[in-house]
């Protein structure tokens, strides 16, 4: 086996290899597969590996908005995310915005929309849509997080 990369050329004798790529290494990669007989025939057939983009979202499911340092937001995290395309809407259980935003970077501290006050302990509703990077995909995850102080 000879799998070429951008930065290496990986070859194998193993029957049935196991080979790891690195990190964010989508793209198109060509093999070949050399194999000879054992009475010394040989054959060569080639082709091409294709790795899709990693597509991931990281949504926390509680945070504890109490200036102590630790989980103070609610903020989601992910790879492959097209952030000209996001949307996050927070919802109490009337069904009013607490908090929107359209950055994926943009934490959420627990405060309403708009006003002076901060939400109180419970859960919230989310709702994310959002486009992979890469392939343009929407996703759309709908779920509920926790303010715990």
């Amino acid at each position: 086996w000879t799998i070429s990369l951008p930065s290496e050329e990986i070859v194998s004798t193993d029957q049935n290899p196991e080979i790891s790529l690195p990190a964010n290494s989508e793209g198109t990669y060509s093999l070949q597969l050399e194999v000879t007989t054992a009475d010394g025939c040989t054959d060569i057939t080639s082709g091409s590996i294709i790795i899709n983009e990693l597509f991931n979202l990281y949504v926390p499911n509680a945070f504890t908005p109490n200036d102590d340092g630790l989980n103070d937001v609610f903020q989601v995290e992910g790879t492959g995310i097209n952030a000209s395309n996001f949307q996050i809407d927070i919802f109490n259980r009337w069904g009013e915005t607490v908090f929107s935003s359209s950055d994926p970077q943009q934490a959420w501290t627990g405060g309403a929309n708009g006003s002076s006050y901060y939400c109180a302990n419970g859960a919230y509703t989310y709702c994310i849509s959002t486009y992979s990077l890469n392939s343009g995909e929407r996703f759309e995850y709908r779920g509920s997080v926790s303010i715990i102080r």
